[in-house]
C-alpha cells in the first residue's frame, strides 16, 4: 500500500505476525472489546518468588514464617524532660511562629497583597486565640 505524509512518500509493509484475539475482553463505553497477542510469542513462566525491593511479592506463602520479637518497653526509646523544659520549649516554638508570621506579614504589605495580608491576619488572629 502506497502512503504520503507531508508529502513524503512511502510504502506501507503490514506486519506478517500471526495475531489472536483474546476470549475474554471487556467493555469500554458500552461496546466489548478484546485483546489481541502474537501467536508465537509464549507468555513468560511467572517468576517463582518474585521480590520487590527485598519483600518478596508474590501469592505464595514462604516456607517458615519468622517469629515476631516482642517489644519491650526497654527497647523503646524513653524522653526525660522536665516540665520545665517543655514549658521552655512551648515558649520558643510560638515565638519562632510568631517571628514568621510578623515578617510574612511585612512582605505582604511591602508587595501590595491585600489578599494574603487578610488570610494572615486571620491566621495571627487564630495563634492569638490559641495562646
Amino acid at each position: 500500500m502506497k502512503l504520503s505524509y507531508r508529502g513524503v512518500s512511502y510504502q506501507s509493509h503490514p506486519s506478517m505476525l500471526e495475531a489472536t484475539e483474546f476470549e475474554i475482553g471487556g467493555k469500554y463505553r458500552g461496546i466489548n472489546s478484546s485483546s489481541r497477542y502474537v501467536r508465537h510469542i509464549p507468555a513468560p513462566p511467572p517468576a517463582p518468588n518474585p521480590m520487590y525491593r527485598g519483600v518478596a511479592a508474590g501469592t505464595a506463602q514462604p516456607a517458615a514464617a519468622q517469629p515476631v520479637a516482642k517489644v519491650t518497653s526497654r527497647a523503646l526509646p524513653t524522653c526525660n524532660f522536665s516540665e520545665k523544659v517543655l514549658d521552655e520549649m512551648a515558649v520558643t516554638h510560638q515565638e519562632n511562629i510568631r517571628r514568621s508570621l510578623e515578617h510574612r506579614l511585612k512582605v505582604a504589605k511591602a508587595n501590595g497583597d491585600r489578599y494574603l495580608l487578610r488570610l494572615l491576619l486571620a491566621e495571627s488572629e487564630q495563634i492569638a486565640f490559641q495562646a
